[in-house]
This record gives C-alpha cells, sequence and structure tokens, in this order.
C-alpha cells in the first residue's frame, strides 16, 4: 500500500482510487496518463516494476464506465505486484498504450 500512495502523492491529478484485497494492491489511474505512470512505475528507484505480468480487460456491466484494462506489474527486484486499472467508457473503449514501457 506504500507504494500505492507515493503514486498518489507523484500523480494527484492522474491516481485515484487505491484499494487492497487479499494482499493486491489495485492503483485506479486515470487513462490519458497511464504510459507516465506505468513509466514510473518501471523506472523508480523503490518500485523498479520491470514486467508486466498481465493485462486483461473487464467488462463491469451495467456499470458505468463499463469496461476496465487491468495492468499487473510485477518487480523482480523486490518480489511484489501492483494492479493498475484504467476505467474506460463504452462510447470510447480506448486507452493509450503501454508498449513502450514494456
Amino acid at each position: 500500500m506504500a507504494l500505492a500512495n507515493l503514486l498518489k502523492q507523484q500523480f494527484p491529478e492522474a491516481v485515484g482510487e487505491i484499494s487492497e484485497f487479499r494482499g493486491d494492491v489495485t492503483v485506479v489511474v486515470d487513462r490519458r496518463s497511464i504510459a507516465e505512470v506505468a513509466r514510473y512505475c518501471r523506472d523508480s528507484e523503490g518500485f523498479e516494476f520491470n514486467l508486466l505480468s498481465d493485462l486483461c480487460g473487464i467488462d463491469y456491466l451495467p456499470q458505468n464506465p463499463r469496461f476496465a484494462v487491468s495492468y499487473v506489474l510485477y518487480s523482480m527486484a523486490h518480489n511484489q505486484t501492483i494492479r493498475l486499472k484504467v476505467f474506460v467508457p463504452e462510447d470510447d473503449p480506448t486507452a493509450p498504450t503501454v508498449t513502450g514501457v514494456w
């Protein structure tokens, strides 16, 4: 949870809800900022999330926004994971790519 709070401090406008369930931390990120936040997670000391271990889409019908993209990051240096989640509306279900990061 500490890393998620540091992300919130670094990106106060981009980071929204932070939650933890059974030891898994999820950080909701504004979709326009996902690449910047992901790059920070990869490059910053103490984070070093050097592997995008899972990427998937989620359909929350009937919730609005309906869709989300979940990015599970893994740090080999620290043996820990964090999930970044981006919500996208049904009428524009897109998010910037992170292929330039991993």
